[in-house]
């Protein structure tokens, strides 16, 4: 009796000590992050910043997992209740699809005892990352479409740069006479490029046009195709002036490369694209080059937002520490990977940027405002769901049109067979 009591006390000491100690039975619990093998390399990479979190954090430990043809493994890995703990996701691939089927791990529970996320995260984020009203996802921001110009060519023409006041009908009138023609009326330089090109899968955002013009995709309920409207075809009789009418865009013919390409090689002095193109421009642009709010449409300021994230598995069975790397991820983790970028998916951390950031020293319009993140829109779901499967695959019905062989009209009529095949459930 005295024996049992002696080795009951003994352990009950060994218990209380051992977290004195720095000893304990339990191990780390294990976190596999899934990432697509593109992203692992970059500087500085991934694998330095789960070392540095997995220093800070003894009692979690992260483990990077790979993936060739990322969208597509995830799906098998789904199928499988394989899927990593915490991987990475994009709003117009995976995530639209395994949203909508129970994969991802509502993150508002998390969220809600959080005293910063819970009442400052960036609206534009919880409204790209949600689904029947919770949160599946993060990242520390969104990417939104703007106007890069060249400061140069709109010198030389002395034309005003540029600004949020700007509608379609200036950028037509300023394009113009930004325009240049040779001898025998070719075009030498264009006042502005079009994204559109066949071998290009984005078809030139046509829908953000059709949105500025008052139009819209799909009906609230997305289950009727609505581009068959006089604001759509106002839309595309606007980018068909532009190319065919005014002729300040170049057509297919015209072409000598990719509409960026064009733009860094000083053939056009206007392009609308994503913020990422900001940096490529600030390392490699050899001319005086500006960013502008995207133009005002009839209907406003509207322009599809796009961004990649992080969400977890619903399937995982460490949701807490799942949860502890991914806001580390899109906080502490952020300011390391890339200094200069916003530091935290908060309205706090997007205005402390804005204001610190080096974009505002250069004199150029900060793509990451939240005021201006407010325009942005997103595709209906079931679009976004099929993205590369087969909405941006059945674009090429657009090309016709994109060539002066079809009307608008016609161009939308073929488009809505496309979009209502989309929305129509298989048999």
């Amino acid at each position: 009796m005295r024996s049992h009591r002696l080795r009951s006390l003994v352990l009950g000491f060994l218990l209380i000590c051992a977290p004195l100690s720095g000893w304990s039975a339990a191990a780390p619990a294990t976190v596999k992050m899934g990432l697509a093998n593109f992203q692992l390399g970059a500087s500085p990479s991934l694998e330095e910043l789960v070392s540095i979190f997995n220093e800070q954090h003894p009692d979690i430990r992260v483990e990077l997992v790979g993936t060739e043809n990322h969208w597509d493994k995830l799906i098998v890995l789904e199928s499988l209740n394989e899927l990593p703990d915490v991987f990475y996701v994009d709003l117009n691939a995976y995530f639209p699809g395994a949203v909508e089927r129970g994969a991802l791990l509502d993150l508002d529970p998390f969220v809600a005892k959080d005293p910063v996320l819970a009442t400052d995260l960036v609206p534009a984020i919880r409204e790209a990352y949600s689904y029947r009203g919770s949160l599946y996802a993060l990242t520390t921001t969104v990417g939104a479409d703007a106007l890069y110009f060249n400061r140069k060519m709109f010198d030389e023409a002395a034309v005003a740069y540029p600004d949020a006041s700007w509608t379609w009908e200036t950028l037509l009138d300023s394009a113009r006479k930004l325009t240049r023609r040779s001898g025998d009326g070719e075009p030498s330089q264009f006042g502005y490029l079009t994204n559109a090109v066949p071998q290009e899968w984005h078809a030139d955002w046509w829908w953000t046009w059709v949105w500025r013009f008052g139009g819209a995709i799909t009906d609230p309920e997305e289950t009727r195709v609505t581009i068959e409207s006089p604001e759509a075809e106002a839309a595309l009789r606007f980018i068909h002036e532009l190319i065919w009418e005014a002729r300040v865009a170049p057509n297919f013919a015209e072409r000598r490369a990719g509409p960026w390409e064009e733009f860094v090689q000083e053939r056009a002095a206007m392009i609308v694209r994503f913020p990422g193109y900001q940096n490529t421009l600030l390392k490699t642009a050899e001319f005086p080059w500006g960013i502008a709010p995207i133009p005002l449409g009839p209907a406003g300021r509207q322009f599809m937002i796009a961004s990649a994230g992080y969400a977890i598995a619903a399937q995982t069975e460490v949701p807490g520490a799942a949860w502890t790397f991914l806001r580390w991820l899109v906080t502490d983790g952020a300011v390391l990977s890339n200094p200069n970028q916003p530091a935290a998916p908060t309205l706090t951390a997007l205005h402390e940027y804005v204001e610190a950031s080096p974009i505002r020293d250069l004199g150029l319009f900060n793509l990451y405002d939240p005021d201006y993140l407010k325009d942005g829109r997103l595709l209906p779901l079931a679009l976004r769901k099929e993205m590369h499967s087969r909405f941006l695959p059945g674009q090429s019905v657009m090309w016709p049109f994109y060539r002066n062989e079809e009307s608008p009209q016609a161009a939308l009529v073929k488009m809505a067979v496309v979009i209502q095949n989309m929305l129509t459930p298989d048999p």
